[in-house]
């Protein structure tokens, strides 16, 4: 980004410009000192600025590279979480397909519950009626062989 318009070559055009068009000369300095001075101070600021280039470079870099690395991890983790999320879904639909099939199942077994039942209460019916049939079949019976032997039955 600043590396864009930070051009060394455009900073150095300017400082020249500038020291040539801004020079102060000391009372006692002739002409040829004060060039030399300038020069020398002309050195100094171009040399920090290369160091300050350098440095926002080398940020730079590192910077880019930090950021593409993060980018990776990041990229990584969606990736292992996207696939924990399709695997999910899957299992939810697997789940929602076996549920419905265990809440028809559940449906069928109550209405064969409630037929057996049924058939279990007709079948006590039809037991309690035979019984009753044959109780009165052998009270009867009893009743006669009482009678034929004169023996009173007992309350």
């Amino acid at each position: 980004m600043i590396m864009g318009w930070l051009n060394r070559d455009i900073i150095h055009v300017f400082l020249r410009k500038f020291m040539k068009t801004n020079k102060k000369a000391t009372p006692n300095a002739n002409v040829s000192e004060q060039d030399h001075y300038n020069g020398i101070l002309l050195e100094d600021i171009n040399s920090k600025i290369d160091l300050l280039v350098e440095g926002l470079q080398a940020s730079r870099e590192e910077t880019h590279k930090e950021i593409g690395e993060f980018r990776k991890e990041v990229n990584d983790r969606f990736e292992v979480l996207e696939s924990v999320v399709r695997q999910n879904s899957t299992d939810i639909k697997t789940n929602s397909t076996d549920i419905k099939k265990l809440i028809s199942d559940v449906r069928e077994l109550k209405i064969e519950m409630k037929d057996v039942h049924t058939e279990i209460v007709e079948v006590e019916q039809r037991l309690s009626d035979k019984i009753d049939i044959l109780t009165d079949s052998h009270e009867k019976r009893l009743t006669v062989v009482e009678n034929k032997l004169s023996i009173s039955p007992e309350l």
